[in-house]
């Protein structure tokens, strides 16, 4: 799964929703020119809802072009990825960035399909993501 999209300030972040079937591992990837963090959260109660009791891994780029965390063993089928203004002092202006997702499962073979608003779903899909609050 691929997604570009802007930060553009401060304050601004994006949020997508993804679904998995569980124990599989996750790995996002983001491609920046400028600071930005990076967080995959798993979703722990699961409501499809980011909660402040969800487990994270996160990534800083600060500085660097391309950043990933990868979560081994996702238990729940839904995660977020959320991408936002790192805050640091070389922050400034609209930042660009470039998303891959891929969900591997335990047998090692990838599977991954998308759907979102704009995105049709390619065929019996076992992952999908959904922008939450993208502007």
């Amino acid at each position: 799964m691929r997604v570009s999209g802007q930060i553009t300030g401060s304050r601004d972040e994006d949020v997508l929703r993804f679904e998995i079937a569980p124990g599989q591992d996750v790995k996002a990837v983001l491609t920046v020119n400028g600071d930005v963090d990076l967080e995959v959260h798993e979703d722990q109660n699961p409501d499809g809802q980011l909660g402040a009791g969800d487990r994270k891994k996160i990534s800083i780029s600060e500085g660097k072009q391309t950043v990933e965390v990868n979560f081994k063993n996702m238990k729940s089928r839904f995660g977020f990825i959320r991408i936002m203004d790192s805050g640091g002092s070389g922050s400034s202006g609209t930042v660009n960035y470039n998303l891959t997702l891929t969900a591997v499962p335990t047998d090692g073979l990838p599977r991954i399909e998308s759907r979102d608003k704009h995105l049709q779903a390619v065929s019996n899909s076992t992952t999908f993501i959904d922008r939450l609050n993208c502007y």
